[in-house]
């Protein structure tokens, strides 16, 4: 009976020497910065409008169109108005010279399909870039609903096409700003 109170004392004592554990803690941090790029495959587009080769005739084709690939990456600093899809990336046709009009149509079927777990949250077409919209003044929204994602080697086509709607107002140097174009993702 005395080693069974021995053992019942010496467990009593070395109980509380062994639960009594120090721990520490760390804070961690992934380093994923916020980050919003967009580019395009070519850094010019040309409209080709065929000279006549005959007197008296105009220009060949009264159309003429130019694509380019448009990729982009973006990881937004917190949720977009509560929502972590909420950018979208905007065109801003400058430029376009007196007597033509210029329209934009948007395919996506490269990047329509992207597995979401691997590419994140893939924007969309905003609605009449489908089958192509005229572009006017000012910055216009093509692709919205875009969360944190990337493109990666897939892309949107864009492709602009130029009419010739007031014959009158062409000319082959014509005056002014240089055309340009230019893409942006917002928030």
């Amino acid at each position: 009976m005395k080693k069974l109170v021995l053992a019942i004392a010496l467990g009593v004592l070395i109980m509380p020497s062994l639960s009594a554990q120090q721990y520490t803690s760390q804070t961690v941090s992934f380093g994923i910065t916020n980050h919003a790029l967009v580019g395009v495959n070519s850094p010019t587009l040309a409209f080709s409008f065929v000279a006549p080769t005959s007197a008296g005739n105009g220009l060949v084709a009264q159309t003429a169109s130019a694509s380019t690939n448009l990729y982009y990456s973006f990881m937004p600093a917190s949720p977009v108005n509560g929502a972590s899809n909420g950018a979208k990336i905007k065109v801003n046709f400058t430029g376009i010279p007196q007597g033509i009009t210029v329209s934009l149509a948007v395919d996506d079927n490269m990047v329509s399909s992207l597995p979401s777990a691997t590419y994140g949250d893939i924007g969309s077409v905003v609605t009449g870039f489908q089958t192509g919209q005229t572009l006017g003044s000012g910055a216009v929204d093509i692709i919205n609903a875009i969360g944190p994602s990337y493109t990666g080697t897939n892309y949107y086509v864009l492709t602009y096409t130029a009419d010739i709607d007031d014959y009158t107002s062409l000319s082959s140097n014509p005056n002014g700003a240089t055309p340009t174009i230019t893409y942006t993702i917002t928030q």
